[in-house]
Parts: structure tokens; C-alpha cells; sequence
């Protein structure tokens, strides 16, 4: 048995087609995604520099948490 296929649905099947093609935007997604894992590294590197600020310790080799010492020393 064949199928037959009336033109206004397959108008109808075409649209929605076209309209899911639309909404879905992979390069939005993508820069949503990257903008996700900038504000990620954007935290790791507010906790790091400030802890890069003071330099090594002489005793530890450790990163100082004030310009005159470190956590251990």
C-alpha cells in the first residue's frame, strides 16, 4: 500500500522542520559554553593571583600569603 502525501502537510512538516532548525543555534550554544567555562577560569585565576602577588618563600619554596611570609612558615 502506498502512502500518499497531502501538500499541506508536508507544507505543515517543512515549517516546523524549519522553525526547530531556527531555535536551535549550535553557535550560540557554543558561545554560551565557552562563556561558562571563561567565568570558571576567570574564579581559578582570582583565587591564584593574589597568591602570585607575594612571590615564593625563601625556607619553603611555598607561594606567600603576605609579602613578608607564607601559610607554613
Amino acid at each position: 500500500m502506498q502512502q500518499t502525501y497531502d501538500s499541506a502537510s508536508i507544507e505543515d512538516e517543512i515549517m516546523e522542520l524549519v522553525d526547530s532548525l531556527m531555535t536551535q543555534d549550535p553557535y550560540n550554544l557554543d558561545v554560551k559554553l565557552s562563556q561558562h567555562e571563561l567565568e570558571l577560569v576567570e574564579e581559578s585565576y582570582k583565587e591564584t593571583i593574589p597568591k602570585l602577588d607575594y612571590g615564593t618563600c625563601m625556607k619553603c619554596a611555598q607561594l606567600r600569603s603576605h609579602y613578608q611570609w607564607c601559610q607554613r612558615c
